[in-house]
């Protein structure tokens, strides 16, 4: 039988992975969804997503400093914020990526 709080951080699982599948859905190759994810005082540019079992989540991206940071949290505390915007070329627009859980 599944605990109560394993079936809710289940559904924040998902709820993260269908609303990050939905915003990407509809862009433009000159559009991408920047998900932001702060830890502290620590800000950074999510670009995988990974949850190795139903109640952690790491979060593998950049910092503001464009070096390779992440976030190992519980998935009933992490916060994100999304938002499109345009790349502005020669950039290229990258999708946020859900890793499987073997490979985190």
């Amino acid at each position: 039988m599944t605990s109560a709080p394993q079936v809710a951080a289940e559904n924040i699982q998902e709820a993260i992975r269908q609303h990050i599948t939905a915003c990407q859905s509809g862009l433009g190759n000159d559009e991408q969804l920047v998900v932001y994810s702060t830890s502290g005082l620590e800000i950074i540019i999510v670009e995988n997503i990974g949850f190795p079992n139903w109640h952690t989540v790491i979060l593998v991206g950049k910092d503001k400093d464009k070096n390779v940071a992440s976030v190992v949290a519980s998935v009933t505390e992490i916060h994100l914020t999304c938002k499109v915007m345009k790349v502005v070329p020669p950039n290229k627009a990258y999708r946020v990526g859900f890793i499987q859980a073997a490979k985190v």
